[in-house]
């Protein structure tokens, strides 16, 4: 008899909470996709803060003609592209992206010739992950590079924005600054 009773309460167990364990299971993965969320967010926002990127922007140099592009955030990237023209030719362009990256911002390049040829390593970018943002600047940086260290992205003012190419410290190399206006069309 108690092995019938007991056979009973184990039924009335499975049957009042058949999927406990997948209930576990549910309630860990809803956490911790509450948590990547978060962290997704604030990724987001973070994406989101630079609008203040998003436009053409030029500059001249002598003869020489730099204009910068991006895109406004989307999803998880922003596109830019770049392009320098001496004496009335294509010199050089870059692509250019800032994407969402396991949770962090990360700005990659690749520079080409005329002909579109990489300057770098054909199967890789640079690769630069978030130092740091604030309002109307961003900086990207990677410890392992020496040319350019560090990216830093800003707009003191309105219709201007600047780029700084930074070497490491104690380096014999400067800083090389570009500062753009705002393109009219």
């Amino acid at each position: 008899m108690w092995g019938h009773i007991a056979f009973v309460v184990i039924v009335y167990f499975v049957a009042l909470f058949p999927q406990s364990s997948s209930t576990i299971a549910a309630v860990d993965d809803a956490q911790a996709r509450a948590k990547a969320d978060s962290r997704t967010s604030k990724v987001h926002q973070q994406l989101e803060q630079l609008l203040w990127m998003q436009g053409t922007w030029q500059r001249t140099q002598g003869g020489d003609v730099l204009e910068e592009s991006w895109s406004a955030p989307e999803a998880d990237c922003m596109i830019g592209t770049f392009r320098w023209i001496k004496g009335g030719k294509l010199w050089m362009t870059e692509l250019m992206t800032i994407t969402i990256d396991d949770g962090v911002l990360v700005f990659r390049l690749r520079h080409f010739d005329r002909k579109q040829t990489p300057w770098e390593d054909k199967n890789s970018a640079l690769t630069y992950p978030l130092k740091s943002i604030g309002d109307r600047e961003v900086v990207f940086e990677d410890p392992e590079k020496d040319k350019p260290r560090r990216f830093r992205f800003s707009s003191p003012k309105k219709d201007v924005y600047e780029v700084q190419l930074i070497p490491p410290e104690g380096a014999e190399s400067r800083p090389t600054h570009f500062r753009f206006q705002r393109k009219k069309d």
